[in-house]
């Protein structure tokens, strides 16, 4: 058992241990023991909007939260079920702090909850809901609306409605009066008009459970680590991010692998659905095999004639077939890389791109593969080897692959994308060649049949060695990238391009985290300036922090933790 496995053993005990029989609070794991996932019921008074803009009191409040793969490292997925009108929640989330050290447990963070639906908590001055905080502001003399000490599941005897204040903080670490916080909480709730959120309605959150974690931490990470009250981390602290391993196979397969093979398959049943031959060809042209030999019967036409008019027919077969398999993987590359991105836009302009350009170049490579392929089977014999006739078939194929390769690396014509695709176009058709004429001999049962199982291994092979090049080139070639280590595309990577980066959950970004609702359709700038990364927030709603500090421009470090909405991406460079 591998130390997180260990402290996920540990808060599953301490939650037995402090919540069994507790009166206020019912902790249920979801799924194996000890659980990555529970579901918290808590029964204690909170607040929440009706439909007619009316805030009642509600007494049963359901969370969830989920342990993701680099918990403790980072905090935990925490959601909400069940409405509630506070300024540290909205659609489903919870904030529960930009700040967050290991040694904090989760019996703490169910304890934290419970205490900010209670109203014993709450934070203003970076609310998720500006419409909450300005209220809330407005009203603090009501709270708290529970009293119940949930260590305990007793209840204070004296309410702290008159006993506390809150002091709010600005960057520079000065107190800002109420009225100066009013009006910042008012201008957020001017900027939240153009998400187009409704803060009275709570989205349904569909978690995607998964079976594997690939994050390990070591022992020597967790010892000697001590419980630091939140209020003291967040007013000096920093986030560690530990520098992680170059090569992500993750994106290789998802950017790379995955289309190329998609593609491959796609190029293979377009072969078969509308098959060009040169038997078709040559009907094109008003010839058949027939006529041919019966013209040269007659002594109307010569051998050598038919042999330029079978060639120049076969020539064309060769082009076209390299041209619609090209065409076929270069467009679903395109249509990939917008999708990685998050971008309809962007899928539709690449994939037109890879679908035009690879069926130019593929059609200019499979004429040349003809040719090289024509010269070095002239001479041989029925007593030639299969393994030279697989070499021979293998260096067309390379030939045709390179065409294909050239075509997909133009999609975004950057030299070193370029050669990589034709590498993996080179390496993909000498192997697909090579093993055309041995597969078609295997699996081929229907004497008539042309080479479908070869044609398809051969087409696919060549499809995925492609993406595979892609998918390499990028994580070789990175100078600059983000990691995304909390939310919805948790575990993917982005690279961070020269000149201007944007991120928001527009498509118009070139990083687009569409599917996270508190995240601005236009939320930062990532600008590089010579050999420095600045990120510059875009006048946000919720604010854009770097290590749980708020920033509007930060320069930024190896490992900083930049947190958009309920996003965490961390920042790396080589």
């Amino acid at each position: 058992m591998n130390a997180r496995l260990r402290r996920i053993a540990a808060d599953y005990e301490e939650i037995k241990k402090n919540f069994h029989g507790h009166k206020n609070i019912i902790v249920e794991p979801i799924g194996c023991e000890p659980a990555e996932k529970y579901k918290i019921t808590y029964y204690i008074n909170g607040i929440y909007l009706n439909e007619d803009d009316k805030i009642e009191t509600l007494n049963k409040h359901v969370i969830t939260i989920t342990l993701h793969s680099e918990y403790p490292r980072y905090k935990p997925f925490c959601t909400i079920e069940t409405p509630i009108w506070h300024p540290n929640f909205k659609d489903g989330q919870i904030c529960i702090g930009d700040i967050w050290g290991a040694g904090e447990s989760l019996c703490d963070i169910i304890v934290n909850i419970g205490d900010m639906i209670q109203y014993k908590s709450w934070n203003s001055f970076s609310p998720l809901s500006a419409d909450a905080a300005k209220w809330a502001i407005e009203n603090k003399h009501l709270f708290p609306v529970g009293n119940i000490n949930l260590w305990t599941g007793e209840e204070v005897s004296e309410t702290l409605t008159s006993s506390f204040d809150i002091d709010i903080f600005n960057d520079d670490g000065e107190i800002v009066e109420e009225n100066e916080n009013i009006n910042s909480i008012e201008l957020l709730q001017a900027e939240e008009n153009v998400i187009g959120e409704d803060s009275s309605k709570v989205a349904e959150v569909v978690l995607e459970e998964k079976d594997e974690n690939d994050f390990d931490i070591t022992v020597e990470e967790l010892e000697g680590i001590d419980f630091v009250p939140t209020v003291s981390r967040m007013q000096n602290s920093q986030v560690t991010v530990p520098k992680g391993g170059k090569i992500n196979f993750k994106t290789i397969f998802f950017k790379g692998i995955l289309y190329g093979l998609i593609g491959g398959v796609i190029a293979w049943i377009l072969q078969e659905i509308m098959p060009i031959d040169s038997e078709k060809i040559l009907a094109l042209k008003g010839y058949t095999i027939e006529s041919l030999i019966n013209d040269f019967n007659l002594g109307r036409i010569s051998q050598s004639q038919i042999y330029a008019i079978r060639g120049s027919a076969i020539l064309l077969e060769s082009s076209l077939f390299s041209a619609i398999t090209g065409g076929a993987i270069g467009a679903v590359m395109g249509i990939g890389e917008g999708i990685y991105y998050g971008s309809k836009k962007k899928a539709i302009k690449y994939g037109f791109i890879g679908l035009i350009i690879a069926l130019i170049v593929g059609f200019v490579g499979g004429f040349l593969a003809q040719i090289a392929y024509s010269s070095l089977l002239h001479d041989t014999t029925e007593y030639t080897s299969e393994i030279y006739l697989g070499f021979i078939r293998a260096i067309g194929w390379t030939v045709m692959g390179a065409g294909v390769g050239i075509g997909i690396g133009l999609i975004k014509p950057e030299k070193m994308r370029i050669i990589n695709c034709v590498l993996g176009g080179i390496i993909g058709g000498f192997i697909g060649g090579f093993l055309f004429n041995f597969i078609a001999q295997s699996i081929s049962i229907d004497p008539t049949d042309t080479g479908t199982a070869a044609r398809a291994i051969g087409i696919i092979i060549m499809g995925t060695l492609i993406g595979l090049g892609i998918g390499l080139l990028e994580q070789f070639a990175k100078t600059a990238w983000l990691k995304v280590i909390r939310g919805e595309f948790e575990g993917k990577e982005y690279l961070v391009f020269k000149g201007i980066t944007s991120i928001g959950n527009s498509g118009k970004n070139t990083i687009v985290l569409f599917k996270d609702k508190l995240v601005a359709p236009k939320h930062c700038d990532i600008v590089q300036e010579g050999n420095r990364y600045v990120l510059i927030d875009k006048g946000s709603p919720s604010g854009t922090f770097v290590n749980g500090m708020r920033i509007t421009k930060y320069t930024l470090k190896q490992g900083d933790a930049i947190s958009l909405g309920n996003s965490v991406l961390v920042f790396n460079t080589k």
